[in-house]
Parts: structure tokens; C-alpha cells; sequence
């Protein structure tokens, strides 16, 4: 079965890189970073995220799927586990999301070039040092001038929202099917959709509320060619199942972000349980990995598990 990449957890960013037989994911080790210098938040204790990852490591273990860590630290351990990846950068790495660094082939890496050069800024080189550390494991880089969170797929379709040069890729063209473009869209497509499997997807009709009252995405976006996209995937025989009057404001942005790991089976965090239920109801199982006993503390927090669906092979 085929299935999708983790790319996105509670804005500590996980991604996947394209080997067939495992799955990568990347996180920031928070407490090398003086948590209490960075958020200023001195009781904040980040043991549920540590808890989620752990739930997330278990479940996608039972279904034959290998999770292995990617740590960005300022500093290197002494013993460095064989299933765990470090990269030594700044603290600085904590509020950027790998997610937008680019998109992820079977074969390959297409970095986001647009994002490089404003990331630069902020972050210094660490774009460089993460494509150094691609190419150290041998996975060749393109730059593909787009962004990561600007293109999703089933394996059958893949839509892009942002201006890029996508079409040119042959391999991810084979991976994706059919490529759509939606440059007027131009936001991030993988929170507005999620495909749940081959006929069916879901649609944050709440998210597009409430960009639509933010005056930098409303200027740059054309919510118009949203109904096109609605249209085309009514011609590509998809349902619909709609996120609509219940999560509203800045969750809005994660509660579309669900993991399709195939066999009609799907992971969510879902702290009120309205996404799940939705999905229940096409016929769909649901993983649920919240709550937690840690999660108490954080029960107003909105946490999601972003997912670009280029396929996958479990082992």
C-alpha cells in the first residue's frame, strides 16, 4: 500500500525523505534549547509532545511503517543512536518549519528556492547545512522554486497553489499523476485539503474563513479559484466530506491535517473530536492520538499532523 509523509507536528516540523522502506521524520529537541529563554514561558512543559511523537512512533509501527528522528540541536551527543539523525544548528530552528523547505520525490528533493532567501535571513544557513546533510545521504537536490506546503497529492492527482516549475519533473509527475495548477490559490493547499484514500477528500471551509479576514492572504489569494478547484475534483469523481461551522480561528490552520496511511485507516490529533467523527462516518478507521495524560495541561492547544501525500511503500 502507498501511502503519505509526516510533515508537520505542533510546529515542530517532521518530514520524510525518500527512501521506500523507511519513514524520517524531523523534530527540534527543545530541552537542549533553554525552552524557558526561547518562549519566555518558564512552567511550559513540552513532555506532551514528547508523548504525542511516542503515540505517533507506536501506531505507525503497527502498521509496519519505521519512524526514525531527525534532532536539531546547537550540540551533538556523545552516543548517537543508528535510528536517529542529528543535525547541529541554532535555537533559532525552533519557529521554522521544515515543511516549507521544499518537497520531497522518491528520488529526490526539490528545494523551495523563493523560501531560501527570506529563511536566509532569519535563520542563517541552515537551508544549506539541511541540503548538505541530503546530499551526504545521498539524495540529490533541485531547486524547484515553490513551496513545500503549495503541493499535494493521492498518488492520482496532484494539485499545486503556488507559481512553480513543477510540470518540468518527470519522477514527480509519475508519483503524483495528473498535476493541476492553482497559482491563484497561492497559500498552502495542505491545510486547506486532505485526500483520505482515492474518491473521497476533506475540505476546511473554516481555514478559508478565516484567511479570508487576514489582509496579507486575502490580497495575495483569489478565493474564487477555490470553487474551480471544488469543481475539478466534482469532475475527478472525488466526495467531499466539509469542515464547516465548528473549528473557526487560528486551529483552523490543523485541523485538515490529517496522516493517510492507507487501508481506509487515517491518524489525527484531534482534541475535540469533530474531525474524527466526520471521518468515522465515510467509513474511514481513526487513530486518534490525543489525549494523553500530558496533553491535560495543553487542552487548549491545537496540534496537527500535516501531510503531503507523495507515495510511500511500507515495509
Amino acid at each position: 500500500m502507498e501511502i503519505g509523509s509526516v510533515n508537520e507536528i505542533a510546529r515542530l516540523t517532521h518530514i520524510l525523505f525518500p527512501n521506500p522502506n523507511s519513514w524520517y521524520t524531523a523534530e527540534a529537541k527543545i530541552s537542549n534549547f533553554k525552552e524557558e529563554k526561547i518562549l519566555k514561558m518558564k512552567k511550559i512543559s513540552f513532555s506532551w509532545l514528547h508523548d504525542l511523537i511516542r503515540k505517533l512512533y507506536d501506531n505507525l509501527k503497527t502498521e509496519g511503517i519505521r519512524l526514525t528522528s531527525i534532532y536539531f540541536s546547537p550540540s551533538l551527543p556523545k552516543n548517537i543512536d543508528r535510528n536517529t539523525i542529528y543535525l547541529e544548528c541554532k535555537p533559532s530552528i525552533l519557529s521554522f518549519c521544515l515543511r516549507d523547505w521544499g518537497i520531497f520525490t522518491k528520488k529526490y528533493f526539490l528545494s523551495a528556492t523563493q523560501l531560501s532567501h527570506y529563511s536566509k535571513k532569519l535563520y542563517g544557513n541552515v537551508i544549506d547545512m539541511f541540503v548538505k546533510k541530503l546530499s551526504s545521504l545521498n539524495i540529490p537536490v533541485y531547486e524547484a522554486g515553490v513551496e513545500g506546503g503549495s503541493f499535494i497529492s493521492n498518488g492520482k492527482i496532484g494539485i499545486v497553489s503556488m507559481k512553480n516549475e513543477l510540470s518540468k519533473y518527470k519522477e514527480l509527475i509519475d508519483e503524483c499523476g495528473e498535476l493541476y495548477n492553482f497559482p491563484e490559490i497561492n497559500l498552502h493547499i495542505d491545510s486547506i485539503i486532505s485526500f483520505l484514500g482515492e474518491d473521497v477528500y476533506l475540505m476546511n471551509y473554516d481555514l478559508l474563513k478565516t484567511i479570508s479576514e487576514d489582509l496579507e492572504y486575502s490580497i495575495c489569494c483569489n478565493f474564487k479559484r477555490i470553487e474551480k478547484l471544488v469543481e475539478k475534483m466534482k469532475e475527478k469523481k472525488y466526495s467531499q466530506i466539509k469542515i464547516n461551522g465548528y473549528y473557526y480561528g487560528s486551529e483552523a490552520s490543523v485541523v485538515t491535517n490529517i496522516l493517510n496511511i492507507g487501508k481506509r485507516k487515517v491518524v489525527v490529533v484531534d482534541n475535540k473530536g469533530y474531525v474524527e467523527k466526520l471521518v468515522s462516518r465515510e467509513g474511514f478507521d481513526v487513530i486518534n492520538l490525543y489525549p494523553t495524560k500530558s496533553f491535560e495541561m495543553m487542552k487548549n492547544l491545537y496540534v496537527g499532523i500535516r501531510c503531503i501525500t507523495l507515495p510511500v511503500k511500507r515495509e
